[in-house]
């Protein structure tokens, strides 16, 4: 299809922004774009403001968190994150969870180890010591050290420091007693668990993201962790949705769609979900006032 001046105009109405524009009529949008027609056609759309950074502050002193910040202006949150300006989220509360982590070990006479790390050293030792591989493994061999390896360290160094001493404890000839990979962070279980992702956390692990199911693909553990807590659809507000929920197809939605679209084959075509439901419905030829399909 060639696109005319007025044809790219009267599509381009249906539309506030010029993303939403290119994303659902991208031949018109650059067709409109080639020819020098794209400021006229989309003229009556609203402009993206461009925030400085003492806007970005102003604003971000409205919120009282991050997510709050992400939810109400995700374009102020997205830029403070790409341009470093965390300094603009100290008044606000902090949700992170603990990110310090320290590494211990129980020696055994038997020349066996068991290496982890935890928040909370003491606490880690009582829960050892009613049951779990060290109070199984006590009871076989009652003699052991237990050793703090290290200070509280930020998790990524403290998983690798973790993976450096098991390392080391089999260099000398240890047989290492952990069942689980190193990479867990204590009561916290593995890095990318549920527990590990705040609602903050999510928030910005979601802007990386334009769909749900791409969300949902390459960040697993974050949209689990939405989707368990009742943030999804807060957490995802930014993104493009593009399966409509059940029943969202009614003759008025359906008629509605259909005024984007030429005739029966650009309506097929280009919301393939809105002609099923008219076809079955029998609406089409109310639609597009045609005797054939």
């Amino acid at each position: 299809m060639k696109w005319t001046k007025e044809e790219c105009m009267r599509v381009s109405l249906y539309f506030k922004k010029r993303s939403d524009f290119e994303r659902n009529y991208r031949g018109a949008y650059m067709a409109a774009l080639k020819n020098n027609w794209i400021d006229e056609v989309c003229s009556h759309m609203d402009t993206v403001k461009v925030w400085s950074e003492d806007e970005c502050y102003t604003e971000s002193l409205k919120y009282e968190s991050r997510s709050k910040l992400a939810f109400n202006n995700p374009s102020v949150y997205k830029k403070v994150i790409k341009n470093g300006w965390t300094h603009m989220f100290s008044h606000m509360n902090n949700n992170y969870v603990n990110d310090k982590r320290c590494i211990y070990s129980y020696e055994f006479s038997d020349n066996s180890v068991y290496i982890g790390l935890t928040k909370n050293i003491e606490n880690r030792n009582r829960q050892h010591m009613n049951k779990g591989t060290v109070f199984n493994h006590i009871k076989k061999c009652n003699l052991f050290n237990f050793i703090k390896l290290t200070d509280y360290l930020d998790i990524q160094d403290a998983v690798k420091k973790e993976t450096e001493y098991i390392d080391l404890y089999k260099s000398k000839g240890f047989s290492i007693l952990n069942k689980i990979k190193a990479g867990g962070i204590g009561s916290t279980g593995n890095l990318y668990k549920s527990t590990y992702w705040t609602k903050d956390r999510c928030f910005e692990e979601s802007l990386k993201y334009k769909y749900r199911s791409e969300f949902q693909k390459k960040s697993q553990s974050a949209y689990r962790s939405a989707q368990k807590n009742g943030w999804l659809n807060e957490v995802c507000s930014h993104m493009i949705l593009v399966r409509k929920p059940k029943g969202h197809w009614t003759f008025e939605e359906c008629k509605k769609e259909s005024l984007k679209y030429r005739n029966k084959n650009d309506f097929q075509k280009n919301n393939s979900s809105a002609y099923s439901a008219s076809y079955k419905n029998k609406w089409l030829n109310i639609f597009f006032n045609e005797n054939i399909l």
